[in-house]
């Protein structure tokens, strides 16, 4: 199987269908006053461009966030690591401290963020668990052995909430 060479996270195409449905729902209420009552049909239009906006794009030299505030990228080597907190969206920390959120990406896309890449990006098997600390109670388990995502990341950290770092910084966070 080939490395691939782009992976676009973005809402399904279905999406388009509920400002669609907005549009024909706000007819009636948008016909009956006044022409003020024209901009209802903003709203619809707004959702439609944010649907088709939005969008996070990965290839092997660097992430592209697309959103409605515009399109910011970073490339692959000022990456620090990706924060994910809860189901939520991940978010990119660059080496000099910012942080650009990634539209469209889950922790369940983790693999397809890796597979692209390129090697810059380990989790699984693949990255290499810290030293255990003295009288940590997990030092006797399994290195790669990972409670707070099932398998998916590199070591665990203790301490009221549980994370998962890989060697490219890559954060998942349980809550």
């Amino acid at each position: 199987m080939s490395r691939p060479d782009r992976a676009v996270f973005r809402l399904p195409v279905i999406s388009v269908l509920i400002p669609f449905l907005a549009f024909v729902c706000i007819t009636p209420l948008a016909n009956a006053g006044p022409t003020a009552f024209l901009a209802f049909y903003l709203f619809p239009l707004a959702a439609l461009v944010y649907i088709l906006i939005t969008r996070t794009v990965a290839d092997p030299t660097s992430i592209r966030a697309s959103g409605p505030r515009g399109v910011r990228r970073i490339a692959w080597s000022d990456l620090d690591g990706l924060e994910f907190r809860g189901p939520r969206w991940a978010t990119a920390v660059g080496l000099d401290g910012r942080r650009i959120r990634l539209p469209m990406v889950r922790p369940r896309d983790m693999y397809r963020l890796a597979a692209v890449s390129g090697g810059r990006l380990l989790i699984g098997k693949d990255a290499p668990t810290p030293e255990p600390e003295d009288g940590d109670p997990e030092a006797d388990e399994a290195p790669g052995t990972d409670h707070a995502t099932g398998g998916v990341g590199g070591a665990v950290a203790s301490g009221p909430e549980e994370s998962v770092r890989t060697p490219a910084g890559a954060v998942v966070d349980d809550e």
